[in-house]
């Protein structure tokens, strides 16, 4: 950081240590076991409105780490931003020790277990999959920035297949610590796909349609993307134009609450260390606020919204992004950043 403050106007260091163990199985069967330990630093640096990134997964020529940030610079990517200077942030509850003690074999006797549940009621093919990570973030910057957090993760997803399909009945459950999964919900996974083994043909035209709470991650996409810093600046949001009209019904309100650690990942500031705060998005059927990063801050010319998190690991520039990635994409892929949910 002394090195980077000589000789650019500012510069940002995020450092991310992440650690996971997954286990699968397919059709009742362990079909794979994986583990997973990465490590790594990226820097960015802003000179003359300009930005520099570089990353690294060690720290053994630190010359050479800051060169290529400058070299970087050459791309000529605008920094239309000053980087945040955070401090007394609200302490959270989002790391649980007992995590660093679960086994390989706790997660494979857990997911024979509901395997043996589930097969003995229902002849669709079963598929169980459990794993568990720990993460731990720091960023520093030349503003006097000097952050850190940590957070666990437990997930466990239950899915019974439909015959010569993708398609299934599934579940995810996701905690700070290992937890059993409850007989009442895989009895609910089993009534709900042998009830729906029948097939009826309604007739054509409107109709009432009920979804289950867990669809409600699917629309929420919708809202994430209109309500995009990116796309607005961008000029391709619907709801452009459109900011404290009353767009939905009046019966829903939508809020992003990452300061709420009774939900794993749960964050008090985003990855680029702008603090985090309770969010509203819909405020019975209000469209009250857009969301975002410090570059689309920037150009619009608002206040970051403390909404700029790495889709990746490691990315020259965060994107406005808060909604998590599908919970059966991270078990299956453990280096995948969950993010805190919208809320409602």
């Amino acid at each position: 950081m002394e090195m980077a403050k000589r000789v650019s106007d500012q510069a940002e260091l995020y450092a991310l240590e992440e650690m996971g163990d997954g286990v699968s199985f397919e059709n009742g069967k362990l079909k794979e076991i994986e583990s997973q330990s990465q490590s790594g630093i990226s820097l960015r640096v802003i000179r003359d409105g300009q930005l520099g990134f570089a990353y690294t997964k060690n720290l053994i020529n630190r010359e050479e780490f800051l060169q290529n940030a400058l070299d970087s610079l050459k791309g000529k990517i605008e920094a239309p931003f000053d980087l945040p200077f955070t401090r007394h942030l609200s302490p959270l509850d989002s790391y649980d020790p007992s995590i660093e003690h679960l086994s390989n074999r706790t997660m494979v006797e857990e997911c024979q277990r509901v395997c043996e549940f589930v097969t003995s009621k229902t002849e669709g093919q079963v598929n169980v999959s459990a794993g568990r990570k720990t993460s731990r973030i720091r960023i520093l910057n030349s503003r006097g920035t000097d952050i850190s957090t940590a957070f666990s993760l437990y997930a466990f997803h239950t899915a019974v297949m439909y015959p010569n399909s993708y398609a299934s009945i599934h579940r995810p459950w996701v905690h700070k610590k290992f937890e059993k999964v409850a007989d009442s919900s895989l009895r609910f996974i089993l009534e709900t796909y042998n009830q729906s083994l029948r097939e009826v043909h309604p007739p054509g035209g409107k109709m009432k349609v009920l979804f289950l709470p867990e669809t409600l991650y699917a629309l929420l996409w919708r809202v994430q993307s209109v309500t995009n810093g990116r796309n607005i600046y961008q000029k391709v949001s619907p709801v452009l134009g459109r900011l404290k009209e009353k767009v939905f019904d009046e019966k829903l309100t939508l809020y992003d609450d990452p300061l709420n650690d009774q939900v794993p990942g749960a964050r008090g500031f985003d990855d680029e260390g702008t603090t985090c705060k309770p969010f509203p998005v819909v405020e019975k059927g209000v469209l009250t606020h857009f969301y975002y990063d410090l570059y689309y801050a920037g150009k619009m010319g608002v206040p970051p919204t403390g909404h700029g998190f790495k889709g990746g690991m490691w990315e020259e520039r965060p994107s406005p992004l808060n909604l998590p990635l599908p919970l059966s994409t991270f078990i299956s892929s453990l280096e995948k950043n969950l993010f805190q949910s919208f809320c409602t």
